[in-house]
């Protein structure tokens, strides 16, 4: 099922309470979810994104540099954020796009990724600012699927060496990790670990984003379920 257009819908909502969120607090304010970073990194490096994701569907290739945020970056990252969501809204999902997943190269990425990237750095946000939060469980479970399908499945290269036991992820996902390849058994392998919660809980548990609100649990061998999660955020650097 094509989600692209309710995704196209979830990322101007995530960017509307993204900036929302960053006028609400201190931009020094350090970020739990990524140690040594602030507020204010987190804007600009959503503002860049932004920018990068524009050359992209422009030039047809990868940008070569990082566009320079400037001090003050929040105006910098609203236009960016309206200038590629009205960039995204006029070109058919399916339609033919660079993207870096060789499986999918169509506008329909983009839409998707600046999806989850917004959301999960509103929560980071809104973590930093101590508030409460909360993601729409459709978008929480595809956004599940991203971290452990695109992220986990395609960013380690030959970098995964796993003790080879099955961790459940609720009940969309089985994973085991090998000597230089990630593993996708089918629900009916017995599982070392089951990663358990509601659908908010799960998708912050895969994003790194896990708090007292959100808190999942581990059901069998912890060090099977820590093996995957660490995958998951090498995957995500």
């Amino acid at each position: 099922m094509d989600l692209s257009p309710g995704l196209l819908g979830t990322f101007r909502a995530e960017a509307s309470a993204l900036l929302a969120a960053v006028r609400a607090v201190d931009q020094g304010a350090p970020v739990p979810a990524c140690p040594g970073l602030t507020v204010n990194d987190i804007v600009r490096h959503v503002g860049g994104i932004y920018r990068l994701v524009s050359v992209w569907i422009v030039q047809g290739c990868r940008p070569e540099t990082m566009p320079d945020a400037p001090e003050d970056p929040f105006d910098w990252a609203a236009e960016g954020a309206d200038r590629l969501h009205r960039q995204l809204a006029g070109l058919d999902p399916a339609a033919p796009c660079a993207t870096w997943f060789a499986a999918d190269r169509t506008v329909g990425f983009w839409i998707r990724r600046m999806a989850h990237e917004t959301a999960v750095h509103r929560v980071d946000v809104m973590q930093a600012a101590g508030t409460a939060w909360g993601i729409d469980h459709e978008v929480a479970a595809d956004g599940l699927d991203e971290a452990v399908q695109l992220w986990l499945g395609t960013q380690l290269g030959a970098d995964v060496n796993g003790s080879g036991r099955v961790v459940r992820i609720g009940n969309r996902w089985s994973v085991r990790l090998l000597t230089g390849l990630v593993d996708y058994p089918l629900p009916s392998v017995a599982a070392d670990a089951v990663v358990t919660g509601d659908p908010a809980s799960l998708w912050a548990w895969a994003w790194g984003r896990t708090d007292s609100a959100h808190p999942v649990v581990i059901t069998g061998s912890d060090g099977a379920a820590a093996e995957v999660r660490a995958a998951l955020a090498r995957a995500q650097q």
